[in-house]
């Protein structure tokens, strides 16, 4: 039975990750293509593109690769290394996501220049001003995956599907409509940082009542 919940779990989340890749970045064009024009939607790309397959896979590398080390110890009781191997995971995704952040921040005005046309002033002010509020996703944007991957190895598949859902699909695209509606095109880019915040809000909620929980089974 905990095989069927581990697969089920994991086909589950594997088609919510394809949902919100398929919809929240055609949503996030189309709210800039309405607001700054067809030729600036690669700003969406850039931005997203970078956090996903760079940041993203090296801290879904992290958390995932130490699974079973996780799931080893929870089964044979050796809970304080089980706790000890999850603090260096969250550690490790720290640092890796400050780095993000500051990268993009400080290292903006150097990267942008890149992917943009010579005089284009306006593309530039704007990837700019986006780069630097999408920059503040990161300081947050790690706590669900971390946890997500510490809830599939405890065997806790409906909370790692909860925080999932709700971190790559429901808060984004909630927050998507609310914020550019409310700011326009700074909306778009201050959705990831709302959807971060708000995830990792319920992400650590889950984990203390878990945390209680293995407290009390003790």
């Amino acid at each position: 039975m905990p095989v069927t919940f581990f697969t089920l779990k994991h086909d589950l989340l594997s088609k919510f990750a394809k949902i919100h890749g398929l919809f929240e970045l055609p949503q996030g064009n189309s709210a800039v293509q309405k607001i700054v024009g067809e030729s600036k939607i690669s700003l969406d790309y850039t931005s997203k593109g970078v956090h996903k397959r760079i940041t993203g896979m090296l801290n879904f590398g992290i958390c995932d690769s130490l699974q079973p080390a996780i799931s080893y110890c929870y089964g044979a009781g050796l809970m304080s290394r089980m706790e000890a191997i999850f603090k260096r995971v969250l550690a490790a995704s720290v640092i890796t996501s400050v780095f993000a952040f500051l990268f993009m921040l400080l290292a903006g005005p150097y990267v942008v220049p890149v992917f943009i046309k010579p005089g284009d002033d306006e593309l530039m002010r704007v990837s700019l001003r986006a780069i630097r509020i999408f920059s503040f996703s990161y300081l947050a944007g790690w706590i669900d995956m971390c946890f997500s991957s510490y809830f599939t190895a405890l065997d806790r598949p409906m909370r790692s599907l909860i925080v999932s859902f709700f971190g790559t699909l429901f808060f984004p695209i909630v927050f998507l409509f609310i914020l550019t509606a409310v700011w326009g095109l700074n909306g778009v880019w201050l959705m990831s940082c709302a959807a971060a915040v708000a995830s990792g809000i319920l992400t650590l909620i889950l984990a203390n009542t878990l945390k209680r929980q293995i407290s009390r089974s003790k």
